[in-house]
């Protein structure tokens, strides 16, 4: 089947037309675009409405010449696409076609609500700094959203940010965190279900090697709710969840550092230093830099996208030190959280 799509020429509303724009574009224009699909009879019917317009929203927020469509526009596209299909996961950005290396040994995964990327978000991508590939590059980050949460309700349109604009927020958080991270979204909404629809998804890329590992990045706060029974319905149940997203889903939890007196009591009488103890072997602490963007490591620790959003409605004038700069830019931009 071939497709021929001739747009009139509009003018973009930013100088720079380059895959660095990202969400800052607001119009991108297709020049002449030419679509050739040729699928397999078993195919053809059942399938290819959906891949044709999987391939054209992929092909239009890439271009570097634009249709009359925003980037907003692409994004609210394909996020209701894939949760139409309620598929796995599905890649939203990437930095280029070969942002997975192969052999694939590890893929580090920086997941949560984004409403908004904070330094410590910027902080925990950073835990992952050691190459993990054997050829000298860092291994890849992919940044993940899940729109559906165990234990948030939808977005408040007026106190959160939308999905899309969280998106937005997550391609300007991966361009600056460099050419190894990208963008995705589930509908999964806890870590173990993540893992294995992460181990189904990567199954699907041919990454040249059987299992590569699954390195989820999280913070205290994460890592409560990680370890709390009242997300699995019982501490046995936890427990098995646990044990499979450690031993056979290839996972493990890379987690920020925090004062042990800090960690307080689960319900059913457990305590967080029990439970690191028993989970050890997929547990692995490590300590922040130094600082991030002038903010202090201790301070890092206790950043969270809740208490930016109060900074903000509260107009604190400091609120932009939580936040990295072209962050604190889209918020203004945008108007978010003004009556968080």
């Amino acid at each position: 089947m071939h497709i021929h799509f001739l747009f009139q020429q509009i003018f973009l509303s930013s100088p720079t037309i380059s895959a660095a724009a990202g969400p800052y574009l607001e119009r991108a224009y297709i020049f002449d675009f030419h679509l050739n699909l040729r699928f397999s009879k078993g195919l053809r019917r059942l399938h290819a409405p959906a891949i044709h317009q999987r391939t054209l929203l992929q092909a239009i927020p890439r271009t570097t010449m634009t249709s009359n469509v925003t980037a907003m526009e692409v994004l609210e596209a394909r996020l209701a696409e894939f949760q139409h299909t309620k598929g796995d996961i599905e890649v939203i950005w990437t930095p280029s076609t070969h942002w997975l290396s192969r052999p694939l040994r590890n893929l580090s995964i920086l997941d949560s609500s984004f409403n908004p990327p904070t330094r410590a978000h910027v902080a925990l991508a950073d835990l992952t700094h050691s190459p993990a590939n054997g050829d000298g590059s860092r291994e890849p980050l992919l940044l993940l959203l899940a729109v559906q949460n165990a234990d948030k309700p939808p977005p408040d349109p007026t106190r959160d940010a939308s999905y899309v604009q969280r998106l937005q927020m997550m391609i300007i958080l991966a361009q600056q965190l460099g050419p190894r991270a990208a963008v995705a979204v589930t509908m999964e909404p806890t870590f173990v279900g993540k893992a294995r629809a992460l181990r189904r998804w990567l199954g699907a890329q041919d990454m040249g090697t059987e299992a590569p590992k699954l390195s989820f990045l999280v913070g205290y706060d994460t890592l409560q709710r990680i370890l709390a029974p009242k997300y699995y319905g019982s501490p046995d149940a936890m427990r098995a969840a646990l044990h499979s997203f450690f031993e056979e889903d290839g996972a493990r939890l890379v987690v920020a550092r925090r004062d042990a007196a800090a960690y307080p009591a689960f319900d059913g009488g457990e305590d967080m230093p029990a439970l690191l103890e028993e989970f050890r072997e997929g547990i692995e602490e490590r300590d922040f830099e130094e600082e991030e963007g002038g903010v202090s490591a201790e301070r890092l620790t206790m950043i969270s996208s809740s208490a930016v959003r109060k900074a903000v409605s509260r107009e604190d004038p400091s609120w932009p030190e939580l936040v990295p700069r072209s962050i604190a830019e889209y918020i203004r931009e945008n108007g978010l959280y003004r009556q968080a």
